[in-house]
């Protein structure tokens, strides 16, 4: 703590997402450990969680006028979530949290989506990329009003309101989507990056823009332990599902019904098989289809763990963590 009472170091990830993917779930506040992969170093070490994915003064700015800091506001808002998130992870459901609860949690979405640091480097590297840009086709900054090498102070600036800015530009989009849980399991468990919002589109990769918040077809990811992670789908593709899901339901029904008929007249063996085939792909279908539908974990599968994980190590800056150790890899 500064003598000013405000915090130093303050984190981008907060505290309340690395908590529930600590080593020990039980170690005491100030105690807890992560198991991190460093992507810059490709080493592992266990890092207390108060001094990861932090930042010395990352939501305050000297100015004239005085300090701006986000620090109060941040921490009000995950005060606010961090009941919502608990009732999630107890129940492993979505069915209990109110509408407001939602709007609270698409706020936190939001704010965490661009609280990184990814997400301040972005700015920088924009910046810098489109003067490098004009300079490659003879066409000079000062041709442009505005437009130069952005200080450090400039660039954190702009950070910081688009920050502030969040809950009301971003929420919405986050709101919109329907939500899901997804499971896995404590041997294979979510990473959580140091850019845990994270989103993928294999719905409509060729697209532009098909990477956006408000893109059709897009999925969003935040694993909310080592095995729960929230699911956000464009509600268009849920739509698609539900009418595969229908079409496929009524198909198998008029299927069904005949080769019940046809084993019943002529008792063949293959007729009763087919019959045990298509209930069990019909029941294998329903096992992932309705709990995404209702709110409720979908069962566990290894690829599409693999998939959320691999998205966490491709949007995270440099800090990759998880409650167990990394395989294959030995710690520094």
């Amino acid at each position: 703590m500064r003598t000013d009472g405000k915090t130093e170091l303050q984190h981008y990830v907060p505290r309340l997402l690395l908590r529930r993917h600590a080593v020990d779930p039980t170690a005491s506040k100030g105690s807890e450990r992560v198991w991190c992969y460093d992507k810059s170093t490709d080493k592992v070490f266990q890092p207390n969680i108060k001094g990861i994915a932090s930042g010395k003064g990352f939501y305050e700015l000297e100015r004239d006028e005085g300090t701006w800091s986000l620090e109060a506001s941040l921490t009000d808002l995950e005060t606010k979530v961090s009941p919502i998130l608990e009732r999630i992870n107890t129940k492993r459901a979505l069915s209990g949290i109110t509408k407001e609860d939602r709007f609270t949690l698409s706020a936190f979405l939001a704010v965490q989506f661009v609280r990184t640091q990814a997400a301040r480097d972005y700015i920088q590297t924009l910046n810098r990329t489109v003067l490098s840009e004009l300079i490659a086709k003879g066409i000079g900054p000062d041709q442009f009003e505005g437009m130069r090498e952005l200080s450090d102070d400039e660039i954190k600036e702009m950070f910081l309101q688009t920050l502030s800015d969040a809950p009301a530009n971003f929420a919405p989009h986050f709101f919109s989507k329907h939500w899901y849980l997804t499971s896995s399991r404590t041997n294979d468990p979510f990473y959580l990056g140091d850019h845990p919002v994270v989103l993928e589109n294999p719905f409509n990769k060729s697209s532009y823009g098909a990477m956006g918040l408000a893109s059709p077809g897009i999925c969003i990811y935040l694993p909310l332990s080592p095995t729960l992670c929230l699911g956000l789908l464009d509600r268009a593709v849920l739509m698609q599902v539900r009418e595969r899901r229908d079409l496929a339901v009524k198909t198998s029904k008029k299927v069904i019904k005949r080769l019940d008929r046809l084993s019943r007249v002529t008792k063949a063996v293959e007729h009763a098989r087919a019959l045990e085939n298509i209930s069990s792909d019909r029941r294998k279908m329903d096992a992932h289809i309705l709990p995404m539908i209702n709110g409720l974990p979908t069962p566990y599968d290894s690829q599409v763990v693999m998939r959320i994980n691999s998205l966490q190590v491709i949007y995270a800056g440099r800090w990759v963590m998880r409650w167990s150790p990394f395989v294959g890899q030995e710690s520094g």
